[in-house]
């Protein structure tokens, strides 16, 4: 599913929300202190790539949740 979604200074936990709002899916992987992460984007795109974005930009291993 193609959406748009953006970013400007978001702590890690406050992205990985709004993709919840978004996309409609849970987001696994966060790192041990997940607000020390800051993120800013603009996306327009599926979930996949967009992870996998967020995983090359800021070196996380984010994925989604398997239902």
């Amino acid at each position: 599913m193609v959406r748009a979604i953006d970013f400007e200074n978001a702590p890690l936990p406050k992205v990985v929300e709004r993709i919840r709002e978004v996309y409609g899916v849970e987001v696994t992987g966060l790192p041990e202190n997940p607000e020390e992460y800051v993120l800013s984007l603009h996306y327009e795109g599926n979930v996949n790539t967009l992870l996998e974005s967020i995983n090359e930009i800021l070196d996380t291993k984010l994925k989604v949740k398997k239902q």
